[in-house]
């Protein structure tokens, strides 16, 4: 009778990432965020090239500075995304030719 290994207790805090892995997790936040915010903003957006009043409506909310921290975070959220999948681009790229 083998005796079954019993399983191994991992400390969530106390796991230390290495830097490719905090980007991997970043990556896939601001991808979800990205994805939430694309229909949002796409309505707000679309709404300003029909009527003089959307625009109006939209530079309301714009100027709200709790809106202008959102929107810069969405921006935040898009450059990173697009760096870091550029980033991975490459690294599966020059894997595979090594």
């Amino acid at each position: 009778m083998s005796v079954k290994p019993r399983p191994v207790f991992l400390e969530i805090p106390n796991i230390r990432l290495p830097i490719p892995g905090i980007v991997s997790i970043l990556h896939r936040i601001s991808g979800v965020g990205l994805f939430i915010m694309l229909p949002v903003l796409l309505y707000l957006l679309s709404g300003t090239l029909s009527r003089e009043s959307a625009f109006e409506t939209y530079r309301a909310i714009v100027s709200n500075p709790l809106v202008k921290l959102i929107l810069i975070g969405v921006l935040w959220a898009y450059l990173h995304h697009f760096l870091a999948g550029i980033r991975f681009y490459f690294w599966m790229h020059t894997k595979a030719l090594s």
